[in-house]
C-alpha cells in the first residue's frame, strides 16, 4: 500500500480555515489542521467556497458568499497565505 501524496491548494477549511490538502491518487480531500475530510477531488467539498447558508422554511439553503482567497495584507501579526473572503 503506497502512502498519500497530499498537495497543498489554493483553498481554506470552512471548519477551521486551515489549508486544505488534495490526493489526487485516491480523489480525496483533507483540512491540514483540523483533519476534516472528504471523499470527493473537488477541495470544495470542505473549503470555504462551498459554505452553504440554511435555508428557512420554504427558503432552499443558499450559497453564503465566501471565497478562497490570497491574503490580501500578509504580516508579521497575520501571515496566512490563504483566507476566506466575502464576496
Amino acid at each position: 500500500m503506497t502512502e498519500p501524496a497530499w498537495y497543498i491548494t489554493a483553498h481554506v477549511c470552512r471548519a477551521c480555515l486551515g489549508r486544505v490538502l488534495i490526493d489526487i491518487g485516491a480523489a480525496a480531500v483533507r483540512c491540514a489542521d483540523c483533519g476534516l475530510e472528504a471523499a470527493d477531488a473537488s477541495p470544495t467539498a470542505i473549503c470555504a467556497c462551498g459554505s452553504r447558508l440554511p435555508g428557512r422554511g420554504k427558503r432552499p439553503e443558499r450559497d453564503a458568499g465566501l471565497r478562497c482567497t490570497p491574503n490580501p495584507a500578509r504580516s508579521a501579526a497575520f501571515p496566512a497565505e490563504m483566507v476566506a473572503g466575502e464576496v
